[in-house]
């Protein structure tokens, strides 16, 4: 059985950029207020009821509590932002990186450049 993580990010932020051009538009906050409010309230609704969200949200706030589990690449690229390592060489960055950030995504290119630029 295949399970696909919904998409809940391009949603919040297509709602955040159409709700900043309609402020700027110069809508009133009377007619804005009552749907961002309810947007907001089930936003956070739909979170705290789902357990992989809630999971990843306390692995964000709690690192050291799930550096084995769900925060494990999360862990290593602040072990490798963190190290204070010097390199010799740009070739010696993808060695490097395999030891602290088992997976090397686009999400952990902050990681990856502080952990090889001194």
């Amino acid at each position: 059985m295949i399970f696909i993580e919904p998409d809940r990010g391009c949603t919040i932020l297509l709602a955040a950029v159409s709700g900043a051009m309609l402020i700027l538009a110069g809508v009133r906050l009377v007619f804005f207020a009552p749907p961002a409010l309810a947007a907001v309230a089930f936003v956070v609704y739909s979170i705290l009821h789902d357990p992989m969200r809630m999971g990843r949200i306390m692995a964000w706030v709690h690192p050291e509590e799930s550096k084995e589990g769900v925060g494990y690449q999360a862990y290593q690229a602040m072990i490798a932002l963190g190290s204070e390592e010097l390199t010799a060489s740009a070739s010696a960055m993808a060695v490097k990186n395999l030891d602290s950030c088992p997976s090397i995504t686009p999400m952990l290119i902050f990681s990856i450049i502080g952990e090889n630029s001194a």
